[in-house]
């Protein structure tokens, strides 16, 4: 009789522990699935930064482009004026369109230069997210 209760007793303590573990199983198990949902979620927001930071770099490079373009353009314009005054002998009427254009065109080069600069704002943004 005493090594039967000695057993029950067992038996119950192992069913006790059994009943333990299948608990903190359910429980890791579940923790995991979250963990796993977490995961899938940071990952798709690392995609969604990874493109806008290709986009992002994408528009520096236009923009850096166009500045590079209107530059080449204010020394065209700048050198057609030149022949033009110094065929027509015209001096201040060559000053006064050569400060409107280098005006228009350093506003322009501005412009491009915060849209640049935005970027690549935008880009140190996404890369310290990503990082």
């Amino acid at each position: 009789k005493f090594a039967d209760a000695e057993r029950k007793l067992q038996n119950d303590v192992y069913e006790e522990r059994i009943e333990d573990l299948e608990m903190k199983n359910e429980e890791l198990t579940s923790q995991t699935t979250d963990l796993e949902a977490k995961n899938d979620e940071a990952n798709r927001k690392i995609k969604m930064m990874e493109d806008d930071l290709y986009k992002a770099e994408s528009n520096s490079d236009t923009y850096e482009a166009k500045v590079k373009e209107l530059e080449i353009e204010l020394t065209s314009i700048n050198n057609i004026l030149k022949k033009m005054e110094a065929a027509e002998g015209l001096q201040t009427e060559r000053e006064e369109k050569l400060e409107e254009n280098i005006r228009v065109l350093e506003l322009t080069k501005s412009e491009l230069s915060i849209g640049s600069e935005n970027a690549e704002r935008q880009i140190q943004v996404l890369e310290e997210i990503i990082l």
